[in-house]
């Protein structure tokens, strides 16, 4: 809750109204669409939307908390809860900074935690509908960022190869989306489910002449 906010009183206050449904999703987006911008309502009401998965609303209402920070507080106790509890967007200030000022949250928190923290808001932002939309350059700032709080190359590959191929299928480029997929299939174990499953994928994203002579060979191989 903060620090001068951590005590008996205003955390029973704030367990109840999380209880009262009153208080809930459609009173808060009227307050928020009233204009209130108080950091503790915009983490009350973030933390709703995440609740609710609603990742649009979430980005928008977590982007204003930011603004309402100054740059020493960052690393504050309750900035962490925010990073930890509310933001899932790897888009949101908060996160920029610690991603790239990371000894810093290092130095107030464990390592792991910290890690863990960043992992959960990059990995929920690449499995979200806007992350099914990312550039090429998007998938390579991810692989940078997850490759910073010390995921190996071989798990980054795993999690992002499917968002990597799609990309580069959105811009005609399916010889190294391709590449990509046998990259991934090289590296992991591929059976005829996985290998029905790739000639699938790749029918639902390209019509490019060789690329579906990849897909009709896995087809074969998932049969």
């Amino acid at each position: 809750m903060s620090e001068d906010r951590n005590n008996a009183k205003i955390l029973i206050d704030a367990a109840t109204k999380s209880f009262d449904k009153v208080n809930k999703s459609t009173n808060l987006k009227q307050l928020y669409d009233s204009g209130n911008r108080k950091p503790e309502f915009l983490m009350e009401y973030g933390y709703m939307t995440r609740i609710q998965k609603d990742t649009l609303a979430n980005a928008i209402v977590a982007n204003e908390y930011f603004k309402t920070q100054k740059e020493a507080e960052y690393t504050s106790n309750i900035n962490l809860l925010v990073l930890e509890k509310m933001i899932i967007d790897d888009e949101n200030g908060l996160f920029k900074y610690m991603i790239n000022n990371l000894p810093k949250y290092y130095a107030v928190k464990e390592k792991t935690k910290i890690n863990s923290i960043a992992e959960n808001i990059i990995m929920y932002s690449l499995y979200s509908g806007r992350g099914n939309m990312y550039s090429v350059a998007k998938i390579n700032e991810v692989k940078q960022n997850l490759a910073k709080i010390g995921v190996d190359p071989k798990s980054i590959a795993g999690r992002v190869w499917m968002n990597e191929a799609s990309a580069y299928f959105r811009v005609n480029k399916s010889v190294e989306a391709i590449k990509v997929i046998e990259s991934r299939i090289k590296g992991a174990t591929v059976g005829p489910k996985e290998y029905k499953y790739l000639c699938e994928f790749v029918k639902g994203k390209t019509t490019e002449k060789s690329a579906l002579g990849y897909a009709e060979k896995w087809c074969i191989l998932g049969k």
